[in-house]
């Protein structure tokens, strides 16, 4: 009876283990998808100069300047994919710590990370925020985020005519944040989706704004998408602020903390 009793904990000890190294690949397996998709980023970023390189070079363009700055381009990109391809075979996961985090310093991150499509797409930025909006959160994954909706706003742009408006704002204990585009827009039935994980359009707008909604899931916000056909994208994304003083005091403890610990 005694031994019955030990197998039985056994086995429940083992199906413990298992599911534990079950769920930790299958984290791994959903990060090194997240970072897989980041990848696309910088590859369409040297795609779109190389070609706009050929065209000079047909039409027998030889600025100098112009190609140096195509150059530098390229090769801020290649450095970005090999970070990008560093972090998955490197990756472990890691306890995601939210701390009092300025949405306005995220946001700025994001546009440098997407400043050569938006400069290669001829895309105009207007950007309607500044000082601190203060939020629990973990900027990294705060900036990824961000920077998933931008490029999914760069990419719907199909004319040499291209907006995008971020704009940030505080009302009733709330910080809104606003990311809106002229471009083509969805379908209601695509719209309705675009942030399921298991829904992709052919250019692989739901991979990225799956991650999106895991990360404001994780950050306990709210995301908000309104789109309209041959008008753009609107997504809005919705807080929890915290105030300034909170903000100050919880942050210097935080980042105490871990120093300590490293």
């Amino acid at each position: 009876m005694r031994l019955n009793k030990l197998s039985a904990l056994s086995e429940k000890k083992a199906t413990v283990f298992m599911d534990e190294k079950s769920e930790l690949q299958q984290d791994k397996e959903k990060a090194i998808v997240a970072i897989v998709h980041e990848i696309r980023n910088p590859l369409a970023a040297i795609k779109l100069t190389n070609q706009l390189m050929q065209e000079a070079f047909d039409k027998q363009e030889r600025d100098q300047l112009l190609m140096q700055s195509y150059m530098q381009i390229i090769a801020q990109n290649i450095g970005r994919i090999e970070d990008h391809l560093k972090e998955a075979l490197t990756y472990k996961k890691r306890d995601t710590i939210l701390v009092p985090v300025n949405v306005c310093d995220c946001l700025d991150k994001a546009v440098r990370l997407a400043q050569d499509r938006i400069y290669l797409g001829g895309i105009t930025l207007n950007n309607n925020y500044a000082g601190d909006h203060l939020v629990h959160g973990q900027e990294e994954k705060l900036t990824t985020a961000f920077l998933n909706i931008i490029i999914n706003a760069i990419e719907a742009i199909k004319t040499d005519k291209g907006k995008i408006w971020i704009s940030v704002y505080k009302a009733n204990n709330m910080v809104r944040i606003t990311i809106k585009d002229n471009g083509s827009g969805m379908e209601p039935g695509t719209a309705d989706k675009m942030f399921d994980p298991n829904f992709s359009t052919k250019d692989g707008i739901g991979i990225g704004l799956s991650n999106v909604k895991e990360i404001m899931n994780l950050h306990k916000a709210h995301i908000v998408a309104d789109s309209l056909p041959g008008v753009g994208t609107s997504i809005s994304i919705l807080f929890n602020s915290i105030p300034q003083e909170e903000d100050i005091i919880r942050s210097k403890n935080v980042k105490d903390s871990l120093r300590r610990n490293h």
